[in-house]
């Protein structure tokens, strides 16, 4: 990764992370961290922009892989999508804080959640709440890994969040961990990258050359065929989604606890697929 885009690396690291797990999840960190390059493109040396350039065409792959999935359907549904993973991922995290059990693990799944609630900026500032777990997340995650380096038990649950969440985020979360810290972007213009430019063909092409940079937008899903369905079976087929959705759901927290090693929550998760 070249140095000029350090600031986008933790999405691109999840979007590394949950490629096989969760590729819907993996597609839109990788998506905001080209969001976020873009806008900064004008700026960059060629090395950074011919990386950006590659990210868009790996980005335009992974759309057309994803393209009948339910998630990239309008921007509410996406938001739902990756709100409820990350929401999934701090609360196990905050019950094992509070319950006194917190470790190493509890500090990265906070920290994995402050990053993913970060991917939803995209989609427009997140409101209060949002704000206010992606700033607790990224503070427990430094106070327990101090705690652990020190050698002392780390302090559950809340304890004057707002002043020393600022003061433990000040020193960075790569001081206490060796972790990258997430960098919050202090500009949110537009959320979609300019259409200006020719679009990125599916298939890579050679070694860039000084591209133009390509254009990115939301991936709205296509509409269905217009292919004839039986109208008896319509009403059952709802039902049927409807569960296998709910399964689905449940098969990727499954997943995600088992990537933080969280086995009761897995199995939860797994009965309730069943």
């Amino acid at each position: 990764l070249p140095p000029a885009l350090g600031f986008v690396k933790p999405f691109l690291k999840k979007a590394d992370e949950m490629h096989e797990h969760d590729p819907v999840v993996a597609y839109f960190c990788k998506f905001y961290a080209v969001d976020l390059a873009w806008k900064r493109y004008g700026t960059m040396e060629q090395d950074a922009k011919d990386y950006v350039a590659n990210l868009i065409v790996s980005l335009e792959q992974e759309k057309t892989a994803l393209k009948d999935h339910d998630a990239l359907s309008d921007d509410s549904v996406s938001r739902a999508y990756v709100e409820e993973f990350a929401l999934n991922i701090f609360k196990r995290a905050d019950d094992e804080d509070r319950a006194g059990r917190a470790s190493i693990k509890t500090a990265n799944a906070f920290l994995a959640s402050s990053v993913f609630l970060e991917v939803t900026r995209y989609f427009g500032e997140p409101g209060e709440d949002i704000t206010a777990k992606i700033k607790y997340a990224k503070w427990k995650a430094v106070e327990i890994a101090k705690a652990i380096k020190a050698g002392k038990m780390p302090t559950p649950g809340p304890h004057n969040t707002a002043e020393a969440a600022d003061d433990a985020l000040s020193d960075g979360f790569e001081a206490s961990t060796g972790a990258a810290s997430v960098a919050s972007p202090s500009d949110q213009q537009a959320r979609s990258i300019p259409p200006s430019a020719p679009v990125v063909p599916v298939a890579p092409p050679a070694p860039f050359a000084s591209p133009a940079p390509p254009a990115l937008s939301m991936p709205f899903a296509s509409p269905a065929p217009s292919a004839p369905v039986a109208s008896v079976t319509s009403s059952n087929q709802v039902a049927v989604d409807r569960v296998i959705a709910s399964a689905e759901k449940h098969v990727r927290f499954a997943r995600s606890a088992l990537q933080y090693e969280d086995i009761r929550t897995a199995v939860n998760n797994l009965q309730q697929a069943l």
